[in-house]
């Protein structure tokens, strides 16, 4: 849910930052595009890994989950460290710039391609796994809960990749979208009952995380309708991707090319509160793509190199949550 008087704060601070430092300062100070370095900081360390990625979740349901974990005592110590997701803070962008590689892009067809290939699905995020580890996996959550012995799975694999999508599913549908807040819970229940069903297979460092958070009003979220964006344009209900310029009140831009680092001129815009811009299809009420704190900073309960349900130390896994763009 979304505090309103945080948010208010929230869009002074931010305000005033922009005035005085520009949009690219704000960029590089604000949002340090950590989960661009996801896998070489958390992954690349020469053990076994499970990743758990989920799509769309917020940071409260990390807490909740690293509080569930912190109370069983069987497992030991859990890090709860956070991470500020991509902008747009979209699933697509956000889940490409967890795999590892060596750039992450947009083309102009709006396609986020890393190493130049749109890594949508499990097979070619798998593949891209294998390029830095050939005992890489990459499998939906749904899949492993579904099999009686998920150790068969992850058996001889020292990076496993798993997708989840539960949250998003639901909270990006209109007729569904109430239904969030009992998906984060029953994806905290999931996650924490895998974490123990999978500590038995040697598997004792389990990273989860998600491509980004999400804003919920039980008030319909009020749109900004100042705009319309060309064809050429890619508008979602909390940012706007375009080459052209334009001058909307309660918003900021930055330029593509900052976030990429490269030479991309179109730029991102971004409503400096919780305002929504109007498009067609979607929610009412449950939104993401932009830069609120509640979009942008994730959690990653993690427990690395440490004791959970076992002593060895030989795996991390890490659960992943998608759904799309």
């Amino acid at each position: 849910m979304v505090d309103l008087r945080i948010d208010k704060k929230y869009k002074n601070v931010i305000t005033q930052h922009i005035n005085f430092f520009g949009t690219k300062d704000r960029i590089q100070k604000f949002f340090a595009l950590e989960i661009e370095h996801f896998y070489e900081n958390l992954i690349k360390i020469g053990i076994m890994s499970v990743i758990c990625n989920v799509a769309n979740t917020s940071f409260e349901v990390g807490m909740a989950l690293f509080e569930m974990l912190q109370a069983d005592e069987k497992c030991k110590e859990v890090n709860f460290p956070s991470m500020q997701s991509m902008l747009p803070s979209s699933t697509r962008l956000g889940m490409s710039a967890s795999l590892p590689r060596t750039r992450i892009e947009m083309n102009e067809e709006f396609k986020t391609l890393v190493d130049g290939k749109e890594r949508h699905d499990l097979k070619s995020r798998e593949e891209v796994l294998k390029t830095h580890n050939k005992n890489s996996k990459a499998i939906r959550f749904d899949e492993v809960k579904s099999i009686n012995d998920a150790r068969k799975i992850i058996k001889g694999q020292e990076v496993v990749y798993m997708y989840h999508d539960q949250i998003d599913a639901r909270g990006d549908k209109l007729v569904t979208e109430n239904e969030v807040f009992v998906a984060c819970e029953e994806a905290i229940a999931e996650i924490y009952a895998m974490i123990k069903r999978l500590s038995s297979a040697n598997t004792t460092r389990f990273i989860i995380t998600a491509d980004h958070g999400f804003i919920y009003k039980k008030e319909k979220l009020s749109a900004s309708d100042k705009i319309t964006a060309p064809k050429d344009s890619l508008k979602g209900r909390r940012y706007i991707i375009s080459e052209y310029d334009f001058a909307i009140e309660g918003t900021y831009k930055i330029p593509l090319g900052t976030i990429f680092r490269n030479q991309d001129r179109r730029n991102v815009y971004l409503p400096i509160g919780t305002d929504v811009f109007s498009i067609a299809g979607g929610g009412n009420n449950f939104v993401h793509g932009g830069s609120s704190l509640q979009e942008m900073i994730v959690a990653v309960d993690e427990k690395s190199l440490l004791e959970i349900f076992r002593h060895e130390v030989k795996m991390d896994l890490a659960f992943v949550d998608d759904y799309g763009f």
